[in-house]
């Protein structure tokens, strides 16, 4: 059914007829929605336009990081659920990576030893550092010539003024 209505012009309105009110009437002359209320509606239009162009600015900046972030985040459960089952298949660094990720890793402790410098050293000194590292680190002995793997040899050799 056609609206009932005149429009500026004089001329019969050529929009149809809504049920809202009597039923005779289009939106516009009924004053429904954005025709009831042009600059309300503008305002709005104008926040909505605003928004989506906003939107589009701040993805434009997005660096690459930035997206795969916003990708993780989107499938975060997803990609939990994957670190899971492939944890329970057998796979240590899944689970690995997922409790890190969670609980974050481990403080490590570094111990700093002060410096030695070992030509001021005497014989008997370095002796006595190179069986104590020895015995501290035992993958160090492959490193020490056969010669110098006893303190005696050690000794021995630094009497005769060969540093090795």
């Amino acid at each position: 059914m056609q609206c009932a209505a005149t429009t500026k012009n004089g001329e019969r309105c050529r929009s149809h007829a809504v049920k809202a009110g009597d039923g005779t009437l289009c939106a516009g002359h009924a004053g429904l929605g954005f025709a009831g209320n042009p600059a309300a509606y503008a305002k709005q239009a104008h926040a909505l336009a605003l928004a989506k162009r906003q939107e589009k600015a701040r993805q434009r900046k997005m660096s690459v990081l930035d997206h795969l972030a916003a990708a993780v985040q989107r499938d975060a459960l997803a990609i939990a659920t994957e670190l899971r089952d492939a944890g329970r298949s057998g796979d240590w660094r899944a689970t690995e990576a997922l409790l890190t990720r969670v609980y974050g890793k481990p403080v490590e402790r570094v111990e700093q030893i002060e410096s030695v410098d070992v030509r001021q050293l005497t014989g008997e000194q370095r002796a006595a550092m190179m069986a104590k590292l020895i015995a501290e680190n035992p993958g160090l002995a492959e490193l020490v010539p056969r010669s110098d793997r006893t303190p005696a040899d050690a000794q021995t050799r630094a009497a005769a003024g060969d540093s090795g």
